[in-house]
């Protein structure tokens, strides 16, 4: 078993799935990995939380990942999709950083149990999560079934996204072979 307490700047930490309908997405993905959910609350305010949930799962007590239900700052929902967030010591920072680098912020930052999340789109369109943690640490268990074991970027433009994330998070990018996936590195 792979389990983790914590995880460095610079590093992916956290996957969720952004739903529509989270409560049949419990249902799905609870049936297909045996997870057990935890509904979780946004901050005072619920911004970007349009009411329809977010919930932690669980596998065998230890966190694995998120469901969530959102909404744009223009009250549109977010289509389905999963989302990778990097652990960064301080958001407002790296998003005031990511601006300056040619990415953009979509959603937050937002309030969640023990910390700050927000998603930003890279210069090449791809989007990518945020997590300033206090008290929450990430995935607490990875790389075994039914639990996270990669996240990959699908990007136009791999020069442009290899320059951004060097800027934003020290990452090194190594082209493995010619017209093969880039291999991001910190």
């Amino acid at each position: 078993m792979s389990q983790h307490n914590g995880y460095p700047n610079g590093a992916p930490c956290w996957v969720e799935t952004l739903q529509p309908d989270p409560h049949a997405a419990v249902e799905f993905y609870g049936a297909l990995f045996g997870w057990e959910f935890h509904e979780a609350h946004t901050g005072s305010n619920g911004e970007g939380d349009d009411g329809g949930g977010h919930f932690t799962a669980t596998l065998d007590g230890q966190q694995v990942a998120g469901i969530r239900s959102i909404r744009t700052p223009d009250d549109q929902p977010v289509p389905p999709m999963w989302s990778t967030s990097i652990r960064t010591p301080d958001i407002h920072s790296t998003i005031e950083y990511s601006a300056e680098a040619g990415g953009k912020l979509l959603l937050g930052p937002l309030p969640i149990p023990g910390s700050r999340w927000a998603m930003l789109m890279d210069p090449t369109g791809a989007a990518i999560g945020l997590l300033e943690a206090d008290d929450t640490p990430g995935a607490e268990r990875v790389n075994e079934p039914g639990t996270w074991m990669m996240s990959s970027l699908h990007t136009p433009d791999t020069a442009a996204a290899g320059k951004f994330y060097k800027e934003l998070f020290e990452w090194e990018a190594e082209l493995r072979a010619p017209d093969s996936p880039v291999s991001f590195f910190r």
